[in-house]
């Protein structure tokens, strides 16, 4: 079980930018506030707001961790891999240690019906002591447009209104949440990142992780656009180089805030759930073993 975990307060000094009064309009009669639309009154850009790098160099910032050493906060994630390399249970193994430590998660699933039996699995064997409803863990079970605005803001208002704000938002799978979006395309793809980015990790300050599929020819990097690799903060590579064994390695080469840490290591196996389907066969779903 991954340790370090911390529960950190809606403001825990570490803010990178100034807070949010600062950026409310200001006017002293000569237009000194933000531009505004005469139709609506309402600003249409924020006003900019510079700090002195002695302030800034004064917080004596340090890296903020949601799992120590394995993923930050407050970043926008892409954990890739090709078919078959247990991604989403990585992913899924991430949510369910944060959640067990106290903090908020949102899982979007459109991955099947199998997030259950993963579940059962996981609490299983890593947590079978505690109750999964005592967790602060919700998942949908659909995809839903992500690539338009009007979808992220309707997400953004469901996050919000749950007792806790997340800390962490697993998209499993980012092709299954954007459908349309030509993912070869830089311009569309790094406005939906953008997009992601301020209704997600800016206004919940939470982490998105979004699970992605590596190319065909190009298995170390996410497939598509070249923009799923520069405009995320960190980047996760899982690679299964025997087909016929159940180990997995995860990169951890790229993180926003910290150095390139060596690899990390997984080992699926099967975990019995219990119960008999209705063919009379054993339900079983899979693990990982670090």
């Amino acid at each position: 079980m991954f340790a370090g975990a911390r529960p950190v307060k809606a403001d825990d000094g570490q803010r990178p930018f100034a807070p949010p009064e600062a950026y409310k309009e200001k006017s002293n009669g000569k237009g000194n506030g933000a531009a505004r639309n005469p139709e609506h009154n309402e600003p249409l850009v924020k006003p900019i707001v510079f700090r002195t790098l002695a302030d800034i160099v004064a917080e004596k910032r340090e890296t903020r961790w949601l799992i120590a050493d394995v993923l930050e906060r407050e970043v926008l994630a892409i954990l890739a891999g090709p078919r078959s390399t247990f991604k989403s249970f990585i992913g899924l193994d991430w949510m369910m240690h944060i959640a067990l430590a106290g903090e908020s998660v949102v899982i979007l699933s459109g991955e099947g019906a199998g997030l259950d039996r993963r579940a059962d699995a996981w609490m299983r064997t890593f947590a079978p002591s505690i109750d999964l409803a005592s967790l602060p863990i919700v998942a949908l079970e659909r995809a839903v447009n992500l690539n338009v605005q009007a979808t992220l803001e309707v997400l953004g208002d469901a996050c919000e209104a749950l007792p806790a704000r997340p800390v962490a938002v697993m998209i499993d799978t980012v092709s299954k949440f954007t459908p349309g979006m030509k993912e070869n395309d830089n311009a569309e793809v790094s406005a939906f990142l953008a997009a992601v980015s301020e209704a997600i990790r800016d206004r919940l300050r939470c982490t998105p992780l979004g699970i992605a599929h590596t190319g065909h020819a190009e298995q170390g990097r996410p497939r598509g656009a070249y923009v799923f690799m520069a405009n995320t903060d960190a980047e996760y590579i899982v690679d299964r180089p025997d087909l016929q064994a159940m180990t997995v390695t995860v990169t951890r080469e790229r993180f926003k805030d910290t150095a390139a840490l060596p690899p990390l290591a997984y080992c699926a196996r099967v975990v019995d759930l219990g119960r008999l389907d209705a063919r009379g066969q054993s339900v079983t779903s899979l693990v990982l073993d670090s």
